[in-house]
């Protein structure tokens, strides 16, 4: 099997966080990280949000942080699941601002069972 390296400049980590999204046209919204690095995250969302649109992310408090840490962004691509009732699309979120910067949050301060 062939394996490519990831050259971003922040790399992903594979990550399974409850998160919130919000934007004007589909308001406050549950989602889960499927991965996420210091500039962008890819999601799983039952919101309705279109390429192109601002989003915000909230991740909320795990161990080692006290507080919710909210990133402003854009969704770079929106992929519809149809065959997911529950969940109803995929996304990648580009932040503003590295994540380091929001609130200091570190991928290093999730809490056991959320990296895989």
């Amino acid at each position: 099997m062939l394996h490519h390296a990831d050259h971003r400049a922040n790399p992903r980590q594979c990550v399974r966080l409850h998160v919130d999204l919000e934007n004007a046209k589909a308001g406050e919204c549950p989602a889960i990280t499927l991965d996420l690095s210091n500039s962008g995250a890819r999601l799983l969302t039952s919101g309705h949000i279109d390429t192109g649109e601002r989003v915000a992310l909230t991740l909320h408090p795990t161990q080692g942080s006290e507080q919710s840490v909210r990133a402003n962004g854009t969704a770079v691509w929106v992929l519809n699941l149809e065959m997911d009732r529950k969940w109803g699309r995929m996304l990648a979120m580009e932040f503003d601002a590295p994540l380091s910067e929001s609130g200091g949050f570190s991928l290093d301060c999730l809490g056991p069972g959320v990296l895989e």
